[in-house]
């Protein structure tokens, strides 16, 4: 199987292309679903490419596989550089994913404000939507209720994709908090993923895709011992942390404190474990809210499934041909035989001088 060609581009900080690299001394990059990646690129000290580089450039990573078309493997902002001369001088250029973007805001807004810094029984798209429209966009004001005008970069790039109302039922508390944080504690029950996906030379779109960012290929894509595409695989089954019955405390004091109970999906008789779950952002007399924070916890205090494996990459199962970050899979798992699906949650890149480089890809129970 030969090894893929890798490009760097660099481009300002608005969107024009200045440079195609090819003889970097070293690359790592990772994409990660929901969250920003990152890429640290060493160039020669004295590198033509260097000169343009400014605050807020844009940085691509490319690769193509033999009879492909060049693709994407990371996107960013240039956010770090570091620069050293022990023998040559070298400079180590640091990108963060696209998705940082949505860090430099936070949730703006007093506490409780209804489809600003609240949400009851609303969508999780919907939630994540009215979150970026309202901090990172041209309706970012003190005329919507913003405590500060947020319209400034990068809120002039950013738009947000129409509203289908995906994903699953939520109420959400947010004030304050970072953006970005709130969107990615929001994805692991949301029922779907999100990504601010580059339109144009400048311009971002934020968007929610329900079930997963990628497609299901587990009916034409499985890992195992077999197909030569696992190595190293790990099963473990932990219910040392479990939890089943959360005893939810809300606003109020002494014996006119509000309390909600709740139970996991592993309750039973014989499988009786509680725990207290403090809620004393949720307004008085939202029980839904409290039930929310309840079932929460219990869902992060489940026990602890974990099967894992070193992704071998093959003619017939490439990473970034024949399957891509945030697909679903099938795995094999050697030690119970069964067949599980895996969703592609990450994945790295190493390149050497050489031009080498090396897929590597984590995967998760979605």
């Amino acid at each position: 199987m030969m090894d893929p060609e890798f490009r760097l581009d660099l481009f300002t900080y608005t969107g024009e292309k200045f440079a195609e690299i090819s003889d970097f001394l070293e690359l790592a990059a990772t994409t990660v679903v929901n969250t920003p990646g990152v890429l640290k690129a060493v160039l020669p000290g004295n590198h033509a490419a260097l000169a343009n580089l400014q605050n807020n450039s844009q940085v691509e990573l490319f690769y193509k596989y033999s009879g492909g078309v060049w693709t994407r493997f990371f996107g960013g902002i240039y956010r770090a550089q570091d620069q050293k001369q022990p023998n040559e001088p070298y400079f180590t250029l640091t990108a963060k994913g696209y998705l940082w973007l949505l860090s430099t805001r936070i949730v703006a807004y007093a506490a409780n404000v209804a489809n600003k810094s609240y949400f009851s029984a609303v969508k999780a798209e919907t939630i994540m939507k009215t979150l970026v429209t309202y901090n990172l966009t041209a309706s970012a004001t003190t005329a919507n209720g913003r405590v500060r005008n947020g319209t400034n970069w990068p809120a002039t790039l950013i738009s947000v994709a129409l509203d289908a109302a995906g994903g699953t039922t939520q109420d959400w508390y947010c004030a304050q908090e970072v953006v970005l944080d709130s969107l990615e504690k929001l994805a692991k029950i949301a029922g779907g993923d999100f990504d601010l996906v580059k339109t144009a030379a400048n311009t971002f779109e934020f968007r929610f895709y329900a079930g997963q960012v990628g497609t299901n290929r587990t009916s034409s894509i499985t890992f195992s011992l077999g197909h030569g595409n696992m190595g190293n695989p790990n099963y473990s089954y932990d219910r040392t942390r479990e939890a089943t019955v959360g005893i939810v405390g809300g606003q109020g004091e002494d014996s006119s404190r509000e309390f909600a109970v709740r139970t996991g999906v592993d309750y039973s008789s014989a499988n009786d474990i509680e725990i207290f779950v403090p809620a004393t952002d949720v307004a008085a007399g939202n029980t839904a809210g409290l039930n929310t924070a309840g079932d929460s916890v219990l869902e992060e205090k489940r026990s602890k499934e974990v099967f894992s494996f070193d992704v071998i990459q093959t003619k017939n199962s490439r990473f970034g041909a024949d399957y891509f970050l945030g697909d679903l899979v099938t795995a094999i798992n050697p030690y119970t035989k069964a067949s599980v699906t895996q969703k592609v949650v990450s994945a790295s890149l190493s390149i050497l001088k050489s031009g080498e480089g090396n897929f590597s890809v984590e995967m998760a129970t979605p």
